[in-house]
C-alpha cells in the first residue's frame, strides 16, 4: 500500500493491541508481510513518524536492515510460530534506526514475539523495543569510575571513597536489573493475559494460567530482591507468605479453597537457589489444588521448610486429598509437571521422596550451600 493511499488512524487501533500505547517500550506489530499493523505511542514520540503513516507500510522502510537475509530467516521463523527472538544491542545496533533527542543513537534491546493466531487475524508479530542508553551509560560510567579508583589506590582516604561510591552505585544498578526483570516479567504475563481471552478451549486457558503462576512466581523473587536490604539473597519465609495466598487466589475455585497451613523457618537464600526451589513449590502446590480436592472438596495442604544441623534444607508438600493415582512414578511418568519438579531437583543437588501414606507427600532436601562437589 502507498503511503498517500493509507486510511488507518490512531482510532481504528485493534482493541487487543491498545494497551501498547501506555507502556514506555516501543511496540510495533507486522504481518507475515512485514507490513505495520500497530505502531504505539512510543515509537511515534521516538520516530517523530505518526502511527497513520506507518500503518500498512513495509517496516522494511523505516529498518532497512530487516531487508537482510539473516533478519528475515528470523522474522520468518517467529512468524510461523517459533520461539520468540531476541536482538541484544551488542550484536544489532542500529536495527531500529532511532535517535535520542540529544541526537545520539539508541542502545536497543529489541524482542521479536509470534501473537497466537485468532479467527480474525492472521499471524502477527510484535517488536518491543527497550531504551537501554540511560542504562548503558551508567554502566560505563561505572565501570570508569572503578577504573579512576584503582589508578588512584595511593590515596588511601580518596580511594576508600571511591570504593564507598562504587558499592552504592553497583546496588543500585542490581537493583534496577532486577526491577525491569520483574517489569518485563510482568509485562509478559500481561500480553499472555491480553490473548486470554481469544481462546476457547478451557485445557488452552489453564494452560495460559499456569504459565502466568510461573512467571508470577519468578518475578516475586526479583521484586523481594529489589526492594530488600540485600540485593543477591532472599528470605524465602517472607516470599512464601507472600507466594502461596496469590497461588490459591488464582487457582479460580470460587467455593470451597482447601486451607493452607505453613511451618516456614526464617531461611536466607541466594538467588540461584531461590529461583529453582520457587517453581518447585509453585508446581507442588498448584497439583495439590488441580488434582487432589476435586469437585472443590474441602482439604488442607500442609507447607514446611526448615534446615536441619548439618545445613541442608528441607521442603515438605503434603495433603489429605484424593491420594495418587496406583501407577504413578514421578521418574517414568509423561507430566511435563514433574519433569520439571525433577530438573530442579537436580539442579539443587538434592533428593525427592514421594509418600502415599497416610496422606500425599512429597520431602525434598538439598544443601543449603550448593557447590560443585555437591
Amino acid at each position: 500500500m502507498a503511503e498517500g493511499e493509507n486510511t488507518m488512524s490512531k482510532t481504528d487501533t485493534p482493541a487487543d493491541y491498545s494497551l501498547f500505547d501506555y507502556t514506555p517500550v516501543g511496540m510495533c506489530v507486522i504481518d507475515q508481510n512485514l507490513k505495520v499493523q500497530f505502531w504505539n505511542s512510543c515509537l511515534e514520540d521516538w520516530s517523530s513518524i505518526p502511527r497513520e503513516k506507518m500503518l500498512g507500510t513495509d517496516l522494511r522502510s523505516f529498518c532497512p536492515k530487516l531487508g537482510e537475509e539473516y533478519y528475515l530467516k528470523r522474522v520468518e521463523s517467529v512468524l510461523c510460530g517459533g520461539t520468540p527472538v531476541v536482538f541484544s544491542p551488542q550484536l544489532h545496533s542500529g536495527l531500529f534506526p532511532i535517535r535520542r533527542y540529544d541526537g545520539s543513537p539508541q542502545v536497543q534491546h529489541i524482542k521479536l514475539t509470534p501473537l497466537p493466531e485468532t479467527e480474525a487475524r492472521e499471524c502477527h508479530a510484535l517488536f518491543s523495543i527497550e531504551d537501554l542508553t540511560d542504562l548503558d551509560k551508567r554502566i560505563k560510567d561505572y565501570r570508569r569510575e572503578h577504573q579512576t579508583a584503582l589508578t588512584e589506590i595511593s590515596h588511601r582516604a580518596q580511594v576508600e571513597e571511591e570504593l564507598r561510591k562504587s558499592l552504592a552505585e553497583k546496588d543500585f544498578l542490581i537493583k534496577e536489573i532486577h526491577h525491569r526483570v520483574k517489569n518485563n516479567l510482568s509485562l509478559v504475563a500481561g500480553l499472555i493475559g491480553l490473548q486470554e481471552s481469544f481462546l476457547h478451549d478451557g485445557r488452552d486457558q489453564h494452560i495460559f494460567v499456569e504459565l502466568q503462576n510461573k512467571i508470577q512466581s519468578i518475578s516475586l523473587v526479583h521484586e523481594k530482591l529489589y526492594r530488600g536490604s540485600d540485593i543477591e539473597k532472599i528470605n524465602v519465609k517472607e516470599y512464601l507468605e507472600d507466594l502461596l495466598p496469590l497461588l490459591r487466589d488464582s487457582s479460580g475455585r470460587e467455593n470451597r479453597v482447601p486451607q493452607v497451613k505453613m511451618d516456614i523457618q526464617s531461611i536466607i537464600l541466594p538467588i540461584d537457589t531461590a529461583i529453582p526451589l520457587a517453581l518447585i513449590i509453585t508446581e507442588l502446590f498448584l497439583n495439590a489444588l488441580k488434582y487432589a480436592f476435586p469437585d472443590e472438596k474441602a482439604g488442607t495442604i500442609w507447607i514446611r521448610f526448615y534446615s536441619s544441623e548439618d545445613d541442608t534444607c528441607h521442603l515438605e508438600v503434603r495433603d489429605d486429598g484424593v491420594g495418587l493415582p496406583d501407577n504413578f512414578d514421578i521418574e517414568t511418568g509423561d507430566s511435563l509437571g514433574f519433569k520439571l519438579i525433577s530438573n530442579f531437583v537436580a539442579q539443587l543437588r538434592g533428593k525427592l521422596e514421594v509418600g502415599r501414606s497416610p496422606s500425599t507427600s512429597f520431602d525434598i532436601s538439598f544443601p543449603r550451600r550448593i557447590t560443585e562437589k555437591n
